[in-house]
């Protein structure tokens, strides 16, 4: 990408292209279904990805090393190839529970990042995913233990990251002992304390008072997923 070391703080598109858009200072294709890079030189700390959004492009984040935080919203589906790479302000991220698939080192060298929060759902991750995230210390992990030999090696895209740093502790659901089993060259520490503790369900998407994700971050609106409501967990499906 041409702009990923311009020092760029804003971009902006013509009116009229028949490619892109700009919405304050980020561009998207037409359509606003894919974010196709932020400005690296953008002073902001904070940025929360428009509703509707479906895709966070190859390299959109990348070198961003001013944010701390980057709120993705339930639309997403996909996180292209080193999407965040080498955003070390990274504190936590939390993947919504929509996402389906995780390019190669899309965290690659996230120095700052220390949480990371993983859905239920089964997730397709490239090679390397969290590579060189050297403080990780806590990964939630809410998907269920994978069984088949496509699903063991695919989740290996989680845990290649992670394995070099025995300190990051990896809370699963249900049998620790069958984590440890199934990747016992894992440098990480299973820890079996996971209970989802959902509350209630909500299926119409609605609900109301303070609301966070699973990391404490605050939120605009209730999203798809396990969400935190005025200090108990609600699952809207």
């Amino acid at each position: 990408n041409a702009f990923l070391f311009s020092g760029l703080t804003s971009i902006n598109v013509a009116d009229g292209n028949e490619r892109f858009m700009s919405v304050d200072g980020v561009l998207f294709d037409k359509d606003m279904k894919t974010i196709v890079l932020y400005p690296v030189g953008n002073p902001a700390t904070s940025y929360t990805i428009p509703e509707g959004v479906m895709s966070i492009g190859n390299s959109a984040f990348y070198s961003c090393k001013g944010l701390t935080s980057v709120t993705i919203p339930a639309s997403v589906t996909s996180i292209g190839e080193a999407a965040f790479g080498y955003c070390d302000g990274l504190t936590s991220v939390t993947i919504p529970e929509g996402v389906t698939s995780i390019g190669n080192q899309a965290f690659y060298y996230c120095k700052g990042l220390t949480v990371v929060t993983i859905p239920a759902r089964e997730i397709s991750y490239g090679t390397g995913v969290y590579d060189w995230c050297s403080n990780v210390a806590d990964v939630y992990c809410y998907a269920d233990l994978p069984v088949t030999e496509d699903q063991i090696a695919n989740f290996n895209g989680v845990l290649t990251g992670y394995m070099q740093y025995k300190k990051t502790k990896f809370h699963v659901k249900g049998d620790v002992e069958a984590w440890i089993n199934t990747f016992p060259d894992a440098n990480v520490t299973f820890v079996g304390d996971l209970d989802t503790g959902i509350n209630s369900i909500a299926a119409d998407g609605k609900a109301s008072g303070s609301i966070s994700n699973l990391v404490g971050q605050r939120i605009n609106g209730i999203q798809k997923g396990i969400n935190i409501v005025d200090g108990k967990k609600v699952m809207v499906k």
